[in-house]
């Protein structure tokens, strides 16, 4: 809630449960007793011949007048204000000449109100002045003893006045009075009786300041603190010390702040009398009059404008909903604003306005219908393809089971959704995959109302049919170990690669299509078992054929007998073993292998190497070994096919931003959600790389705040195992420049603006502006200043209305407005 709210709210608060208890009024205070004039001297001294001037004390001076005049009922002819524009400066004659006049008008039954702002002075001796326009600096010749003033004026029979209130914007010795507890407060059930006893009695009170006001705070000041509590006084008659320092009207706390002292003058004048304003008209409160729900019956969580209209213009609208406090936005007649429908009814509410003094006029009541709850969303809790990896053509099922009961699911896959069948929770439906690959496919279900719950999505991989061996055979089919043998093989349909197993070595048969044949030598002694596999276009094979070679030893050199690969499917950067058998014992083996020769270590009828491959492809190698005696073997030549190692696919499902849109230095977290385990995730916010964290590979998080405002877009994408990039998710945060308030407004003059008179406003805001503006009537004006502080000087125009409004608002660095403040003239 706003402070202004808060300060109204307090006030007429005050206001109501006085009227309620007191039923004061002016003639009940007042009944019984003569009446008299009420009497203002009033002294604003801000520019000196020796003195440092001071800024603000002519316009405190002025519009204290003013505010008399207008809201309290002193007669023009009775105030005299002396400042540095007056006719006669307000030098210490002048000063004294007014003071003897005022001797020779006041009656008995009148009061006088005295009021001074200027530079003040207390002494080494504790003796206190006030300081004229012509006061020395380094002499006191004509300074305004205080000492003086109460002998010869304030505490002297020849000021016949019935009250005498000095208000002193200075220090004020306090060995001249008696400073006193405040004994009457607004909340005392005698308050209207005791009013009309302070009213009655002789008084000569005494308010000043206690200690020297910091010289940097020209925003605070006791002439300021009193207009301020006069204007937003919500009493019709009120005695000084409660106006200032009661907390019911919000001023009590300011003049702490102050740090105020009061007291009573030491003279038998002196019968605690006090001077009591009267105010001399009403201030209209605006009335709520139309209140409009939108939607009018808005379900539970849903975001509803709720709009007020008042009869008159409102400086502030609040509404409570459910006993909950909210600030409604507008200016004028009308206020929005957009909120949360409750959870449950009943949903009451109470809308407030209040006037540009910030009290509150009646209460609007009434209830918000709630319509149906909206369904919660479902998700897809499980989905089972069988089989998990069909072939095309082949019919493939799956089955969805779902968190909660849907209305309906569907499966989008091979650029078709499909309706699934099935209700409740369960779902099941039959496809049949076109072509063999990994597919994409997106699972959604919908609600009772129809709206799609999360997207469950995956990879559907579809293998090609397996190649079958046909025939196979050897030509010749025996013969010498070490001899040249041909190996054909015809498949059942077209295979992207055939190989021949033999022991533990595979070799690539030549060949397309169908029919594949290789030649190449064999070693050993007796039957040898020749398998084939063949190979589908994604590289699975199929069940082998076979067939038997027979061989006799030729020899008793070490020749190459059989050659094994593990793993006999190589992948790049994984390590294998190549293990070759002789046919006879050997001193030692050697591979030749990317161009070069490397010793084979075991031995002496069975050696290894072990390597690893980074690139793809097929590797040639030849394998030989030499005897004790040096005789070299029949070597070995064979084929390794080194395939890409399978990526481990992983996508990016989602990422989110909350909150959005989010203030400047206001942490945004980011949340990515992936498919599968990744290494990483990355988001790209406004041109910046930011790595995402993560506790189980899943789910990913990162903080980030803004110091500038405006949308920043971001993107984000993972990473997998094998550092293959996923699908991008691209987004943006709005960042939005915190609102300016003006959080004080001053006008000169304060009241009574006159048609060609200068007018001048001054606003302070609570931040930094880009700019200001100030709105007279239909036109627009845009403030002179910079940082939080900004002016504006024009001239009132001549056709000014009876209530003549002025609202000033501040622009932050995004060009949007805070809310105004409002002054609401009268002449």
């Amino acid at each position: 809630m706003p402070m202004r709210i808060f300060k109204s709210i307090l006030c007429g608060f005050g206001a109501l449960l006085l009227a309620a208890l007191l039923g004061l009024s002016l003639k009940a205070a007042v009944a019984g007793q003569p009446q008299g004039a009420n009497f203002a001297f009033i002294i604003g001294v801000g520019q000196y011949e020796n003195w440092t001037s001071l800024p603000t004390p002519m316009q405190d001076a002025l519009a204290l007048a003013r505010v008399l005049e207008q809201s309290y009922g002193f007669a023009r002819e009775n105030i005299t204000v002396l400042t540095d524009d007056s006719p006669r400066p307000p030098t210490r004659n002048q000063i004294h000449e007014l003071l003897e006049s005022f001797a020779a008008r006041l009656g008995q039954n009148d009061n006088l109100l005295i009021f001074f702002s200027g530079h003040g002075v207390i002494d080494e001796d504790g003796e206190s002045y006030w300081i004229p326009s012509d006061g020395k600096y380094a002499t006191k010749i004509n300074w305004l003893k205080h000492s003086d003033l109460v002998k010869e004026y304030f505490a002297s029979p020849a000021f016949a006045a019935r009250n005498i209130l000095i208000l002193s914007d200075t220090l004020f010795s306090e060995a001249l009075f008696d400073p006193k507890p405040l004994l009457l407060t607004a909340y005392d059930l005698r308050y209207k009786e005791k009013i009309r006893e302070l009213a009655a009695k002789k008084g000569r009170l005494v308010i000043a300041l206690a200690e020297k006001p910091d010289p940097q705070d020209n925003a605070l000041s006791l002439g300021r603190l009193i207009e301020a509590a006069l204007l937003e006084n919500p009493l019709e008659v009120i005695d000084v010390e409660t106006l200032l320092f009661a907390d019911f009207s919000g001023e009590g706390k300011a003049a702490q702040h102050l740090n105020l002292v009061s007291g009573r003058l030491a003279t038998p004048l002196d019968q605690d009398g006090s001077l009591v304003f009267t105010q001399v008209h009403a201030i209209p409160t605006p009335v709520v009059e139309i209140v409009r729900i939108s939607p009018s019956a808005p379900v539970p969580g849903q975001q509803v404008v709720i709009e007020a209209k008042t009869d008159i213009d409102a400086q502030a609208v609040e509404i409570f909903i459910n006993n909950r406090a909210f600030d409604m936005e507008g200016e004028g007649r009308t206020w929005t604003i957009m909120t949360t429908a409750p959870d449950s009814e009943p949903a009451d509410y109470s809308i407030t306005a209040y006037n540009a003094y910030a009290h509150p006029g009646p209460a609007h009541a009434g209830e918000i219908a709630l319509g149906k709850a909206l369904a919660s969303l479902v998700e897809i809790a499980s989905a089972v393809f069988s089989p998990e990896k069909g072939t095309p053509g082949q019919a493939t099922t799956l089955e969805v089971t779902t968190s909660s009961q849907a209305k309906s699911v569907s499966l989008t896959i091979f650029d078709k959704t499909l309706a699934m069948s099935g209700g409740g929770i369960r779902f099941s439906g039959q496809i049949l995959p076109p072509q063999a690959g990994e597919h994409s496919f997106s699972i959604v279900a919908l609600n009772e109302d129809g709206k799609p719950g999360p997207a469950l999505t995956g990879i559907l991989t579809v293998e090609a049919p397996l190649v079958r061996i046909a025939e196979v055979g050897v030509s010749p089919q025996s013969g010498d170990s070490g001899k040249t043998f041909v190996v054909s093989a015809r498949t059942d349909r077209p295979a992207r690669a055939v190989d021949l197993l033999v022991g533990n070595s595979r070799y690539s048969m030549q060949g397309e299509g169908t029919n594949w044949r290789i030649e190449r030598p064999f070693a050993g002694q007796g039957s040898l078992m020749l398998r084939v596999v063949a190979a589908n276009e994604q590289g699975r094979t199929g069940p082998p054929g076979q067939t038997t070679l027979s061989l006799r030893s030729s020899s008793q050199k070490p020749d190459v007998a059989s050659v094994a690969v593990n793993p006999r499917t190589v992948q790049t950067r994984e390590p294998f073993t190549i293990t070759a058998t002789l046919a006879a014992p050997a001193r030692e083996a050697s591979i030749t292998i990317i161009g070069q020769t490397l010793p084979m270590q075991g031995g002496p009828s069975s050696f290894t190497h072990t390597g690893q491959i980074d690139e793809e492809g097929r590797l040639d190698y030849t394998i030989a070994a030499i005897s004790e005696k040096g005789e070299a073997g029949l070597p070995y030549s064979g084929v390794i096919s080194v395939i890409r190692r399978p990526v481990q696919r992983v996508s990016l499902d989602r990422v989110s931003a909350t909150p959005d849109p989010v203030s400047i230095n206001q942490a945004v977290q980011f949340v990515a959600h992936t498919s599968g385990k990744a290494q990483s995730v990355i988001i790209d916010i406004d041109g910046d790389q930011f790595p995402m964290n993560t506790d189980n590979g899943l789910l990913w998080t990162l903080h980030k705040s803004f110091s500038a405002f405006g949308p920043k877009p971001y993107n984000a994408w993972a990473l997998s195992e094998d550092v293959v990039k996923s699908n991008e998710i691209a987004g943006a945060v709005m960042v939005r420049a915190p609102i300016v308030e003006v959080v004080r407004s001053y006008l000169e003059p304060r009241a009574g603006i006159r048609p060609g008179e200068d007018v001048i406003v001054t606003a302070i805001t609570d931040r930094p502006a880009a700019g200001a503006e100030v709105r007279m009537g239909d036109q627009v004006f845009a403030m002179e200043g910079g940082d939080r502080n900004w002016t504006f000087k024009t001239l009132a125009p001549q056709d000014l209305g009876a209530d003549f409004r002025i609202e000033i608002r501040a622009r932050n660095e995004e060009g949007r407005f805070g809310p105004p403040i409002i002054w609401t003239i009268t002449y």
